[in-house]
């Protein structure tokens, strides 16, 4: 049995350099030049890549932003739009 998506541990997560770090499922750690470090979901649509900021590294953990990413996949799978859809819930 497949052992599913390789996550990014808590030691390579604290210790990531600038650039764009993948968690899997559509998640990723990006890392400013700064060392400033957030979370985003990345998806395509309509062959476009598009990109929902989720939070920042110390206002999000790991666990939360998987479980945001998975959720996000969840309405990309369905046909929605995650930043359409976030903001029809804020209104």
């Amino acid at each position: 049995m497949a052992s599913g998506i390789r996550r990014l541990t808590d030691l390579e997560i604290r210790r990531a350099k600038a650039g764009k770090h993948a968690d899997g499922g559509g998640l990723y750690l990006m890392v400013s030049p700064t060392g400033a470090k957030r979370w985003a979901f990345l998806w395509m649509a309509r062959g476009k890549r598009r990109e929902m900021g989720l939070g920042g590294y110390a206002d999000l953990s790991a666990g939360e932003a998987r479980a945001a990413a998975a959720r996000w996949a969840a309405v990309v799978q369905a046909g929605g739009d995650p930043i359409e859809a976030r903001a029809a819930e804020l209104k």
